[in-house]
């Protein structure tokens, strides 16, 4: 596990060379995978925190850890699974273990720039705001670019045919979440229903 962690350096600045031996040479692991995750709930919950009080919008008092989780795995589980149905369907080479893999490798820039973001607001005023955006944008530029190889080299794409995965990705989740929330709230509405029927029977009897 020791030599994996290791090598999410080749990844970062290698990406091309590093996602073909996280599936082929097998120098990643679900487990490593999960980790980074964890890493990055963490972070998630130590900025909202712990962010210079300069430059915090959130209430102390009020952290809720299920939504910090929920914030963090909704949308890696959501790209994973649209990733893996859209690729399934133009003959990607990767399975579903491979897509959690890269995915999760390709989070670790938004790892690394959140500590530092974390440190620089407790030390910067107000006046260089500019430089934690300045880290914000860096940190996602990196990301996007991480997935864009990820997906690339793991379904061996062309550029091209990893662009239009990445459009069909993105509908692919937006339908998904549409369809989650359509759900929650329809069986929201039934409960709701059956709940006042139960309580006019009580009331008549």
């Amino acid at each position: 596990m020791i030599n994996e962690i290791r090598y999410i350096k080749h990844v970062l600045f290698h990406p091309f060379d590093g996602f073909y031996d996280l599936k082929h040479e097998q120098r990643g692991s679900i487990r490593v995978a999960l980790l980074i995750m964890a890493m990055m709930l963490v972070l998630t919950i130590l900025q909202r925190q712990l962010t210079g009080f300069i430059f915090n919008v959130n209430r102390m008092e009020s952290l809720n850890i299920m939504t910090e989780v929920l914030n963090v795995v909704v949308p890696f589980v959501l790209f994973c699974v649209a990733n893996w149905a859209v690729t399934t369907l133009l003959d990607g080479e990767g399975g579903f273990k491979d897509i959690v893999i890269h995915v999760a490798y390709a989070y670790v820039p938004a790892v690394i720039l959140g500590f530092i973001f974390l440190i620089a607001s407790n030390v910067l005023t107000l006046r260089e705001i500019a430089f934690l955006r300045y880290i914000n944008m860096f940190s996602a530029l990196w990301v996007g670019f991480m997935l864009f190889i990820g997906t690339l080299v793991t379904h061996q794409y062309t550029i091209r045919r990893t662009i239009l995965v990445f459009l069909l990705v993105v509908l692919s989740m937006g339908i998904m979440l549409f369809t989650f929330i359509l759900f929650f709230t329809l069986i929201d509405r039934f409960v709701s229903f059956i709940s006042t029927i139960m309580q006019e029977i009580s009331l008549r009897q």
